[in-house]
């Protein structure tokens, strides 16, 4: 995970900082600002996050129909009469 620190005044960084940092008792109106390579990493990790329970529940619920449906075929075929 790479971090890169740029001084406020120097350049327009993208996104949003991960951690500022005052430098006032040196520097009157200097910061310090962190920012990830590459975007908002916690971002990027709930999506990561979310896709997994999207696709976990999806093959939760297809499992539990396809069990169903072989419960109630084996279930017709003990009891045929009904």
């Amino acid at each position: 995970m790479m971090l890169r620190a740029i001084l406020s005044r120097v350049c327009k960084p993208e996104g949003r900082p991960f951690a500022t940092v005052s430098l006032a008792d040196c520097f009157p109106g200097w910061k310090i600002e962190l920012y990830f390579k590459g975007g908002d990493i916690f971002d990027k990790a709930a999506d990561r996050q979310i896709a997994i329970y999207v696709w976990t529940g999806s093959l939760v619920i297809l499992l539990i129909l396809v069990v169903g449906a072989f419960a109630r075929s084996r279930y017709r075929q003990a009891n045929p009469a009904q």
